[in-house]
């Protein structure tokens, strides 16, 4: 198969090669096998940066047409395939501690002599093709992205990156997540994995490469576990927690966008149908918003914005002060507004056709307890009541319009303790 260079993208005012980086009719098959054997010269530094940039430019290419099937009746790329497969799997393997410190890892200007991309392009393509990771994370170092790969199909692109205890906390902020949002937000039509990218970890002078292998991908800041602290949660907050660490605060928050996903293919439009007619209501006051702080002319201009802040800001914080700021302002006010939103939250991270939701409290070290609440719906589906550890049952009732009316008076002290 020969390299398609009349592909008309998007980012063109003019048709432009698809690859930019090979003389014209040069097989896909001869770029792989150009493209691996450069790989080998990347620990022994005998690879100009330029060309290892062209390089992983054009494997991104490769592994993007191999995701989509488009290299399925090449027998020259299949039959090659295997071989060069073997080879990657050796050249990551290589990869030891020497060379990582030296030209694949992330510190000095490692990033600018582009071996780790190259390497990174050839572990995504294994992948891929393997559809394990064994032979893509041989090295020890690697144990948590193999780890987290393994059990939750989420490629972590740090360019090596993230230490131990950052990893650690990744990895059990999505082992806590329910599996629907897992498979129906995140790993929707990925088709194998998705990708959790630091683009800050693989630039070189303000220039970031392209590292995007999947369909389903998000960034997060550079930042480890412990570098900083964010609260999302506005001042008017009854009995206000500590902030929460800001690695697992972008990560939450850059996770629950895919949760829009969920409730867009569902068959059942009435997660959607909530989700506008509560946008509707809170249309011209900050407070009807549980992100208040980030207020109502923002949240209507990017409608995108109000699960991620919602729930990756707030609700996978600590749920439970979610609800105490939702009771204050209708106990308060009469605004049901934000317990609507609450209860659309605890909706959303419920399984369908499950009677428990997750809540989750008390980080430390970015770590969260999760707690599974009882549910109980009316006729209509709607969540009526709540059985939380420790405060007892929290009931709704809902006006004409689906608002919620009342709560009972335990929802606003509401508090489950270590």
């Amino acid at each position: 198969m020969l390299i398609d260079r009349t592909h008309k993208r998007k980012d063109c005012a003019e048709k432009c090669s698809l690859w930019g980086r090979k003389e014209e009719g040069v097989s896909v098959t001869s770029i792989l096998i150009d493209s691996v054997k450069l790989a080998e010269g990347v620990c022994t530094n005998q690879i100009q940066a330029d060309i290892a940039l062209k390089a992983s430019n054009d494997m991104n290419v490769v592994i993007k047409m191999y995701m989509d099937g488009e290299l399925e009746s090449s027998n020259e790329f299949i039959d090659a395939l295997p071989a060069q497969a073997d080879k990657m799997a050796d050249i990551l393997k290589s990869e030891d501690n020497k060379c990582f410190e030296a030209h694949t890892g992330p510190k000095g200007d490692n990033p600018c002599k582009y071996g780790s991309l190259l390497f990174y392009h050839l572990r995504a393509l294994l992948l891929y093709i393997d559809k394990h990771p064994e032979r893509a994370f041989p090295n020890k170092r690697d144990t948590f992205r193999k780890t987290i790969y393994d059990k939750y199909n989420i490629l972590i692109a740090d360019n090596g990156y993230f230490n131990e205890k950052s990893l650690k906390a990744l990895e059990k902020f999505y082992k806590q997540l329910p599996k629907h949002l897992h498979r129906e937000g995140i790993q929707y039509d990925a088709p194998l994995f998705a990708t959790q990218s630091v683009i800050d970890a693989w630039s070189c002078s303000d220039s970031k490469p392209t590292i995007g292998v999947s369909r389903r991908g998000f960034n997060v800041f550079h930042e480890q576990l412990g570098d900083a602290s964010e609260n999302g949660f506005p001042s008017d907050t009854p009995f206000p927690i500590a902030a929460a660490d800001l690695l697992l605060v972008v990560t939450r928050h850059e996770v629950a966008h895919q949760f829009d996903r969920v409730i867009f293919n569902r068959e059942d439009s009435r997660m959607q149908d909530m989700k506008v007619m509560l946008t509707e209501a809170s249309q011209g006051n900050d407070q009807n918003w549980l992100r208040s702080n980030v207020g109502d002319i923002y949240f209507q201009k990017a409608k995108a914005e109000i699960i991620a802040s919602q729930i990756g800001n707030q609700y996978l914080h600590s749920t439970t002060t979610q609800l105490r700021l939702a009771a204050h302002r209708l106990k308060n006010s009469g605004n049901g507004i934000p317990m609507s939103w609450f209860l659309f939250n605890v909706d959303l991270m419920t399984q369908p056709g499950k009677k428990k939701a997750p809540f989750y409290e008390n980080e430390s070290n970015g770590r969260v307890s999760k707690i599974n609440v009882k549910i109980k719906r009316d006729s209509q589906g709607r969540i009526k009541k709540l059985k939380i550890p420790t405060c007892g049952k929290v009931t709704v009732t809902y006006n004409g319009a689906g608002l919620v009316e009342t709560v009972s008076d335990n929802a606003s002290s509401c508090m489950i303790p270590n």
